[in-house]
């Protein structure tokens, strides 16, 4: 019957504490910094007798997203739509096949388009309207995790046709065809 022990930690008490006879966390754990945890246990019975034992504490891996990442952000004006921009991925590489990538409704998104993991243009942008446009991305992981960040898009400048001219606006009669 353990209802009459108390319990103690005697080492590893900087990340967990005993309350009555549930173990809790002190500290939020992270994975990537460190994947398990030790701690000792004394349980002490009514009658003064101690048992102590060691535990290792595993520390389970979230598919958690800390940065986005656009392989290029600039695309030269009027280009035809659906030019792709760049490739997106996540901080996370574990987890690119399990991310989905959207535009958030905000600042110039509704001028983009995300096909799986490419960025593509949604219009032809023009660099002497605006040189250059913001766009909202948000990837969620399987699990349900997500991340947004906002990017520059980069319009660069093409040389305009504004005119079209002919060398010679005439043309003989009864000439031959050239």
């Amino acid at each position: 019957n353990f209802a009459n022990h108390s319990y103690t930690i005697t080492s590893g008490s900087e990340s967990f504490e005993v309350r009555g006879d549930s173990l809790f966390t002190k500290i939020t754990f992270n994975y990537e910094s460190n994947s398990s945890s030790s701690l000792t246990l004394r349980s002490t019975n009514s009658n003064g007798k101690s048992f102590i034992k060691s535990f290792t504490v595993n520390v389970l891996d979230k598919d958690e997203i800390f940065d986005i990442f656009l392989s290029k952000n600039q695309i030269q004006e009027n280009r035809p739509l659906e030019t792709e921009i760049g490739e997106l991925t996540v901080s996370d590489q574990n987890l690119s096949a399990g991310v989905v990538f959207e535009l958030v409704d905000s600042l110039d998104s509704d001028k983009f388009i995300i096909n799986s993991t490419s960025l593509l243009s949604g219009v032809m942008f023009d660099y002497e309207d605006k040189s250059e446009q913001k766009v909202v991305i948000k990837a969620t992981s399987s699990g349900g995790y997500s991340f947004v960040k906002v990017f520059d898009i980069v319009i660069n400048d093409a040389e305009d046709i504004n005119s079209i001219s002919l060398s010679s606006n005439t043309v003989d009669e009864n000439s031959d065809i050239n």
